[in-house]
């Protein structure tokens, strides 16, 4: 199951993407241990897919709550680790009207994919609906680390695109990894999104840190710090009047949203923003 449902790669010693669905969980094993970040839709056995990799004990820890990076939180014993003003959106995205999201979500990708198993068949609907509810959190916040063994994680804050995403920043590997929180076309228009001006800050202040690349959570590709240049262009020359209108989603806020490249451009990084978080 776990090798049909996720595609298993090595991006470098030790660190290891866990794909499904347009989404990825990063595993990061060390001497004595190993960390799970994100746990992706829920869909399939993650637990066979780590178990693939390493024996070693592991703790879970999630980026923020949204269903396709918490879905599997059910799986897990726990606790499960995650910033305290990130767990009222966990809970909304674990109930069973955004469970039906995300198995809307996934059918979606199936139908797309169809030649891969992106859904295991037979899933029993109902049962994934209702088995979304968790509420064994253990709660970290910037500077806390988890020792790996020959390999640190450090707790880095990076409210944007929700108020409690985190980052995991490894010094011995040099990468840090982002979750949504950064990348070329980040989501600021959801209801729990903070202000531009609280995301131009968590940029500047991300670039004080030492890493050399960084892992989004939706392509498993260690990417230049450099990125982090064109992000911040964009966020301090936002063009809001020609932005591309957006269609308003079940999970984004009343205000109008739309995408929006750097002022003089319309192709290359964006924001996909709401008016009131201008």
């Amino acid at each position: 199951m776990a090798a049909t449902i996720f595609k298993v790669k090595q991006l470098t010693e030790g660190v290891y993407a866990l794909g499904n669905c347009f989404v990825n969980a990063y595993l990061i094993v060390g001497k004595d241990k190993a960390l799970l970040f994100d746990n992706g839709y829920g869909f399939g056995d993650m637990k066979s897919a780590i178990r693939s990799i390493t024996d070693l004990d592991y703790d879970v820890v999630l980026s923020h709550g949204h269903f396709d990076h918490a879905g599997g939180c059910g799986d897990f014993l726990g606790p499960i680790c995650i910033h305290e003003k990130e767990v009222p959106v966990a809970r909304r995205h674990l109930t069973p009207d955004y469970r039906k999201i995300a198995l809307a979500a996934g059918k979606a990708v199936q139908k797309f994919l169809f030649w891969r198993c992106v859904i295991p068949k037979g899933i029993d609907e109902a049962a994934y609906i209702a088995c979304g509810g968790y509420d064994r959190w253990a709660f970290v916040k910037a500077g806390d680390t988890f020792d790996l063994g020959g390999t640190t994680m450090e707790v880095v804050e990076l409210p944007g695109h929700t108020e409690g995403s985190i980052g995991l920043l490894c010094k011995e590997k040099r990468i840090l990894l982002v979750g949504d929180a950064i990348g070329p076309s980040p989501w600021l228009h959801l209801p729990e999104s903070t202000s531009l001006q609280t995301y131009v800050n968590m940029l500047k202040k991300t670039k004080e840190l030492e890493f050399d690349q960084y892992l989004m959570a939706h392509r498993a590709v260690l990417a230049p710090k450099s990125d982090l240049d064109a992000y911040l262009a964009v966020a301090e020359d936002l063009d809001w009047e020609n932005g591309k209108v957006q269609k308003k989603a079940i999970y984004s806020s009343d205000a109008q949203a739309r995408q929006c490249w750097r002022r003089g451009t319309r192709k290359g990084t964006s924001i996909v923003i709401s008016e009131d978080k201008l």
